[in-house]
């Protein structure tokens, strides 16, 4: 089974007086264009992978994010999972912001 979605939202000045709910008119904050798009393919019930790309207008980055699970059963499995940031303001120079690469086992121990 695959999905793709995607959207378009806004993320409002909740931070900047430290509240994390959004605020209606805001005079001295910002707001910023989140763009994702995220897709996942199922190969079996116990084997799946989801993707992850998002830009941020505000800080003009686009961030991906790839994990593949193998489940074995509920609350056990496999996880590899691969972030990767970038700049994409044509005014810096660093192009590369951060890159990741984890490997997750999990085992649920019954008792």
């Amino acid at each position: 089974m695959a999905t793709i979605t995607g959207g378009r939202g806004r993320s409002a000045c909740g931070s900047a007086h430290g509240s994390s709910r959004p605020c209606s008119p805001c005079r001295l904050h910002h707001s910023e264009d989140l763009l994702p798009v995220n897709v996942s393919y199922s190969f079996t019930s116990l084997a799946s992978v989801q993707g992850l790309i998002q830009y941020n207008s505000q800080a003009s980055t686009i961030s991906s994010n790839i994990r593949l699970a193998l489940l074995n059963r509920s609350g056990t499995g496999l996880f590899v999972v691969y972030n990767d940031r970038r700049d994409s303001s044509a005014y810096t120079s660093e192009e590369l912001l951060g890159r990741s690469f984890i490997v997750k086992y999990t085992r649920l121990l019954d008792f």
